[in-house]
């Protein structure tokens, strides 16, 4: 069980939480492989469907998107402290990137053991932010998670596909320039992109990072079936030297997205 609000302390800007941090012992040695999940709770509507998607696979590195503060729907609605306790999660991010009218929407990155510190906060004006970078550490291994959640549909698909696909391709191409500064492995980039395989966005960031979904063994569904548009526009993406396995999307739960997970392994000293 994750350590209770009470004992979380705040970080210099006040939009951020850092919960206390739990160590475990169990990564054996040479490799350190971590099961990993990123999914958009869509605001928490539904949240008991969802919390048993997150339950039954049982990451140990955890992004999620949409996740609001306060309970601004049905009772059930997610709010951070009651997301952690439910979730049995240790140290965390959390990162609140844009409003919508008076609610703060944000990105919040867990891990179930070690340590969870913050980096950066990603910008490219003048959109609101669509990102922030943590740094993960699991005993021997330091590993940089970049949790995205790029610019949304700025209107009905149709007409307003292409507006919002240069926006995301500006973003995209922003951080391939910021993470070309910082170092080439064990990097993992996940969230809500709001774009698919084969868009111009995507092709941004295609050419520098491995595509988890590329490595299948079989044809995959799609992360966000509703309203007619069957894509993949969430996604984890690594670094080429980070060997991953079985890549999944999880059928269920109670968001309009669906969750997005795989095996990252890691080589270390």
């Amino acid at each position: 069980m994750g350590a209770p609000i009470s004992t979380l302390r705040e970080h210099a800007t006040t939009d951020r939480i850092i919960p206390q941090l739990k160590t475990r012992s169990t990564v054996a040695p040479g490799t350190t492989s971590v099961r990993f999940m990123t999914y958009n709770v869509q605001f928490g509507f539904n949240w008991r469907e969802t919390l048993a998607v997150i339950r039954d696979y049982q990451p140990e590195i955890l992004c999620l998107q949409e996740v609001v503060p306060e309970r601004f729907y049905e009772a059930d609605a997610t709010c951070v402290d009651r997301m952690r306790d439910d979730l049995g999660m240790g140290p965390g991010d959390l990162n609140f990137l844009w409003g919508k009218g008076r609610r703060r929407i944000g990105n919040l990155t867990l891990a179930s053991w070690g340590t969870v510190t913050p980096e950066s906060v990603l910008r490219c004006w003048p959109t609101q932010p669509y990102g922030m970078v943590s740094r993960v550490a699991l005993d021997d291994t330091e590993l940089v998670v970049s949790n995205l959640h790029l610019t949304p549909m700025l209107g009905w698909p149709p007409l307003m596909f292409l507006p919002s696909e240069l926006l995301r391709r500006r973003e995209l191409n922003h951080f391939n320039h910021w993470a070309a500064g910082k170092p080439q492995f064990d990097h993992i980039v996940a969230g809500d992109l709001n774009t698919f395989d084969g868009a111009p966005a995507f092709s941004a960031i295609k050419a520098s990072w491995q595509n988890a979904r590329d490595l299948a063994d079989q044809k995959m569904p799609a992360t966000r079936p509703t309203y007619g548009l069957r894509f993949a526009i969430d996604h984890i993406l690594t670094r080429w030297n980070v060997r991953i396995h079985n890549y999944n999307v999880i059928i269920g739960g109670g968001s309009d997205h669906r969750a997005v997970t795989a095996t990252l392994e890691f080589a270390h000293g």
